[in-house]
């Protein structure tokens, strides 16, 4: 029978192991894989909005690829933006 219990205290423990790992510095962050991401989606990603990941776009910090109409984020700028300094003062 399922036991609710064993997926909580599962989850429990990877978060532990994630922030253990953030607060340690021993990995750098990783990210969904995906080769490119939606403005929405890299948002998600960086912990920032919408509106920032078009500033950090316009600023040159972050790369983007159109297909139409619509905007994607390559995967490498994401994780660049994430690794230097863990994601610190991204938005100077």
């Amino acid at each position: 029978m399922y036991n609710p219990f064993e997926t909580i205290n599962s989850r429990l423990s990877n978060i532990e192991s994630l922030l253990l790992d953030l607060k340690h510095g021993n990995e750098p962050i990783a990210i969904a894989d995906k080769s490119h991401f939606t403005k929405r989606e890299a948002a998600s990603e960086l912990s920032c909005s919408v509106p920032m990941i078009d500033k950090l776009i316009q600023q040159g910090r972050l790369d983007k690829v159109k297909v139409g109409a619509k905007v994607l984020i390559p995967r490498e700028g994401i994780e660049r933006i994430l690794n230097n300094k863990k994601g610190a003062n991204y938005a100077k």
